[in-house]
């Protein structure tokens, strides 16, 4: 995962200024607070607010490139925490003959901020809606990053797994869709040689082009991937299953020796709710469908 802080050295320094510059105006300005003056639980519930903005800063910093969104979500969250720092401080400090002036220098930076905030989250909303785009085929009714494959930026089979468990077991939904498991080939080459990243990922776009905006394709493992048909009968999704086929196929591949590497899909079309009629015992639908599809070819 890619470290974006190296992106953001000025936000970084606007960041450390904002939690060094009020300590140092407060230890010259304001006298201390006796030890009786000071309350540790509103110490406690200032400093936690502190700690989230900062967090949260860091977090911005740390994940996302730069851009408007990140630009627009990151001052309004260090108002915020500027604000934050504010207030913890004056926990400390006697600021009695400043009242109002500190009063506003508190509420004026949480005004902005949350101001800010509110259009760098509708700016968020926005993107988020592109991504959104940007997933369908890959990704259905649900998200779990921790289901990403990181080589295609498709999903795994665990995720396969946990959808056809919704989808069997949602009162929403009815076991009729159809399930594609293939395997991709390259001729010429070992069957367990290894397959470039950018192949498989350029394997992953000519199938999301030869399915429905309904459909789900994930990869099982190696060079495995299976494709959920929404709603498809096995006569249906066979055809679009030959259409796949037909597809990469027809691909060429160049090696990095020059050698034209051509591709052989091996793969058999079951329909989901007659596996679920069939499969007797509590093992998980998607472990079922492999296991029934390697006994067919053995």
């Amino acid at each position: 995962m890619r470290n974006y802080l190296s992106l953001h050295l000025i936000k970084l320094s606007a960041f450390i200024a904002s939690s060094i510059a009020p300590v140092i105006l407060f230890i010259y300005q304001y006298p201390w607070k006796s030890g009786t003056e000071i309350n540790p639980l509103d110490i406690l519930g200032e400093g936690a607010l502190v700690f989230v903005f900062g967090l949260w800063i860091a977090v911005i910093l740390l994940s996302r490139p730069r851009g408007i969104v990140t630009n627009t979500l990151f001052w309004g969250l260090l108002f915020l925490y500027l604000a934050a720092v504010w207030d913890l401080l004056d926990e400390f400090f006697l600021i009695d003959h400043y009242y109002l002036t500190m009063k506003v220098l508190e509420s004026m930076p949480s005004l902005v901020g949350v101001l800010v905030l509110s259009g760098g989250l509708y700016l968020w909303k926005q993107e988020q809606d592109y991504f959104n785009a940007s997933r369908i085929k890959h990704e259905k009714d649900f998200r779990d990053h921790a289901s990403h494959d990181v080589f295609t930026g498709i999903n795994n089979a665990q995720y396969m797994e946990d959808f056809l468990t919704y989808t069997v077991t949602s009162s929403h939904h009815t076991a009729s869709g159809s399930i594609f498991i293939f395997d991709v080939v390259m001729m010429d080459r070992e069957r367990d040689s290894i397959m470039p990243p950018q192949v498989m990922i350029d394997l992953v776009n000519v199938t999301g082009m030869s399915i429905r905006s309904n459909d789900l394709i994930c990869r099982y493992s190696g060079q495995r991937f299976v494709v959920y048909f929404d709603q498809l009968s096995h006569k249906e999704a066979l055809t679009l299953a030959n259409g796949i086929q037909q597809s990469i196929e027809a691909l060429t591949y160049f090696a990095s020796d020059d050698r034209a590497v051509r591709f052989r899909v091996d793969g058999a079309v079951y329909e989901v709710a007659d596996l679920v009629e069939k499969n007797q015992t509590c093992e998980p639908l998607l472990r079922h469908m492999i296991r029934v599809h390697n006994s067919a070819l053995t």
